[in-house]
């Protein structure tokens, strides 16, 4: 084990704070996670951050949590101890904060390619099968440039055909094409839309589709805003969600005071 790595987890806040008036591109962003994942590289540290994570919310009084994170492996472990570590520490905690409840969505990284989906999406539906009380669904994220939604459709229906739900982040850039794809293929949940409605995008269509299918969206604000994605909490598309009566959640990415100030909540 690397002797610093507890210590450099305990002092994430400061490495990975996104300052009240600091900017980030989503190039940044996906570079943030890349650090998590140098410095939680063996079980034990997964497990241990897992449970850190889910202490810190039950601190803010969070009652239900979701944790999505993509299975790896390296040198010091298995995706199949990766997710092993994170489904334990869900259960050790359940005992520790019981006034919180913790589930699991497996996610693919659509930047790793459709091979490397194809084995954590095996191992997703036979984690559910095994934990289903934890192991509730699958998740697609990852870097949006440079890949195809549909390329994963086969299996992400797969998954659900196995019980499991469906999130899929989409539209946190503008690919119209892409966006209408994912709205037709109707997931559970989308993670952002943030081109959806008519002033964000060319394609009237899009919220059209949203408004039939009612498909809830996963609202991160102060994500888009530090991503760069919208230019202000004024000009964020939860106001449309609102007005249009649709469906959202309010959603943040990591825990909360990485991402705005007290003043901004």
């Amino acid at each position: 084990m690397k002797p610093d790595s507890m210590d450099m987890i305990r002092n994430a806040d400061d490495m990975l704070l996104i300052g009240e008036n600091e900017q980030k591109t989503l190039e940044d962003c996906f570079m943030i996670f890349k650090l998590i994942h140098e410095v939680t590289d063996r079980p034990e540290l997964i497990k241990f951050a897992t449970k850190a994570v889910i202490k810190d919310f039950a601190k803010e009084n969070t009652k239900y949590l979701e944790l999505r994170s993509t299975p790896r492996s390296n040198d010091y472990m298995t995706m199949d101890q990766y997710v092993e570590a994170i489904v334990s520490a869900i259960r050790e905690s359940s005992l520790d904060e019981p006034s919180i409840v913790v589930k699991f969505l497996v996610s693919i990284d659509r930047s790793k390619g459709v091979e490397m989906a194809k084995e954590i999406t095996s191992l997703a539906i036979k984690y559910h099968k095994k934990h289903k009380d934890v192991v509730v669904g699958m998740d697609m994220s990852g870097n949006m440039r440079g890949s195809k939604a549909r390329d994963f459709f086969d299996l992400l229906s797969e998954a659900r055909a196995a019980g499991m739900k469906i999130s899929i982040h989409a539209a946190e850039v503008h690919n119209d094409e892409e966006t209408e794809d994912v709205l037709k293929f109707e997931p559970e949940r989308i993670g952002h839309g943030t081109f959806i409605p008519p002033l964000k995008c060319q394609n009237p269509r899009l919220m059209v589709l949203l408004q039939e299918k009612r498909i809830p969206l996963e609202v991160c604000l102060t994500s888009n805003l530090k991503g760069g994605t919208v230019d202000s909490f004024e000009d964020h598309h939860l106001g449309v969600l609102i007005s249009e009566e649709l469906p959202f959640t309010i959603c943040l990415l990591l825990r909360v005071r990485k991402f705005y100030t007290r003043e901004e909540n």
